[in-house]
């Protein structure tokens, strides 16, 4: 890995909503100087955007993506199929059932659909980091950071590392300023890194055994998120092979309806 990295971009590309956060490097690896954008085109306040795009009548040009996607008015002299929103073409990766996967308007594929909202996006992260930091070559002071699921597989991977290098996002396809993370082992590391009494606080996780925050368990629920309160079991076998006993200790297991396993962070004893 090259040392002249100045900025990290954590990029969370998801099948319903996308977001991405920023870091500038130093040696005191302190989380609060995380900055999570909340400024997307026609809205502000909110960590995500909507993942989908609306095309032009040919699909040679994207005209809106993110939540003015999904909001425009359609055209009704447009053709019907020509004027909806792109959606869901995320899950033509992965381990998907083919009858859950959207069927794209020819000449659109799904690559092309990745390929550019990631650029979409891209050009906002850019934009973003001069915002904060002057100076900073993108292609040169970068690394990007992309969550995808535990069980995507080496070809998935491949797939979207050639639609980010498509995208813009980086300068070579083998690139090592582009790296990949699952979820399983992104929230432990989330953890390990922050103090667990100030994690619990913020989501108000008052009582073992229980979510104390109906809001934040709806939108990691319904929006499809991993998200750090809800984890899966297979987060323990990382917190156990790290070795990480204070993370350990305050963790709990019970079943819900919803998740065979769900891990959340217990009472916190001084």
């Amino acid at each position: 890995m090259a040392n002249n990295i100045s900025v990290v971009v954590g990029l969370d590309f998801g099948i319903i909503y996308s977001g991405f956060s920023l870091c500038y490097v130093d040696d005191d690896y302190d989380l609060s100087k995380i900055k999570t954008n909340t400024e997307w085109p026609w809205e502000e306040g909110k960590s995500k955007t909507n993942t989908a795009l609306r095309y032009d009548d040919d699909f040679k040009k994207v005209e809106f993506w993110g939540y003015p996607a999904l909001y425009k008015k359609p055209n009704k002299k447009s053709k019907d199929n020509e004027t909806k929103p792109i959606e869901l073409f995320k899950l033509h990766l992965g381990n998907c059932l083919e009858k859950f996967k959207p069927k794209l308007p020819e000449p659109l594929t799904y690559k092309r659909a990745i390929t550019d909202y990631l650029c979409k996006i891209g050009e906002l992260i850019k934009e973003t980091i001069l915002k904060y930091w002057s100076g900073i070559d993108f292609m040169e002071h970068v690394l990007l950071v992309l969550t995808v699921p535990d069980e995507y597989s080496e070809n998935d991977i491949a797939i979207l590392r050639e639609c980010i290098f498509n995208a813009g996002l980086i300068s070579d396809k083998r690139s090592e300023r582009l790296q990949f993370t699952t979820e399983l082992e992104a929230v432990p590391i989330y953890c390990m890194h922050s103090s667990l009494l100030a994690f619990k606080r913020e989501h108000r996780l008052t009582e073992p055994g229980r979510i104390g925050n109906d809001k934040l368990y709806k939108e990691t629920v319904k929006g499809g998120n991993c998200g750090l309160t809800l984890l899966h079991k297979h987060c323990t076998n990382y917190l156990n092979n790290n070795k990480c006993l204070e993370v350990k200790k305050n963790l709990k297991f019970f079943k819900s309806k919803e998740f065979k396993f769900v891990i959340i962070i217990s009472e916190y004893s001084n």
